[in-house]
């Protein structure tokens, strides 16, 4: 494979559906002990989610569980299950071009760009962050 422009970093988040969370909240959380951060809901989404949490710091990796609202309704958050992988990617512009070129269908890939920048941000400020602390402590 030729040399690509960018790195992937890092798993940042895991999307899974399915017509009843409860089921999904059973295994995740009472089975493997993922952590519940928060509730979610949204009619325009058509979602009602668990978001979850396994890791810590910077390797911290969300898991959604999530249940259409209507699920004769559009968007059909169940449909393909694994709905969804969010990555930590160094140059989002680079990897977005790099992958185009290759011939990859990125809006059948599910390739978000815009949110994606928005957590490789997020990532950014976390890790200059812990950067901050340990010369602090040193």
């Amino acid at each position: 494979m030729p040399n690509r422009p960018f790195r992937v970093l890092g798993l940042q988040q895991i999307a899974i559906g399915g017509l009843d969370k409860s089921a999904l909240k059973h295994f995740w959380v009472d089975l493997l002990g993922l952590e519940v951060l928060e509730a979610y809901q949204s009619e325009r989404d058509n979602v009602d989610e668990e978001i979850c949490a396994l890791g810590i710091g910077p390797w911290r990796v969300e898991v959604d569980l999530m249940e259409p609202l209507d699920p004769a309704r559009k968007p059909a958050v169940h449909v393909p299950a694994l709905n969804h992988v969010g990555l930590w990617i160094d140059d989002l512009a680079a990897a977005y071009a790099w992958l185009e070129a290759q011939g990859s269908d990125l809006r059948r890939a599910g390739f978000a760009a815009a949110l994606a920048v928005m957590k490789f941000v997020s990532f950014t400020r976390v890790a200059q962050s812990r950067s901050r602390r340990a010369a602090r402590a040193s």
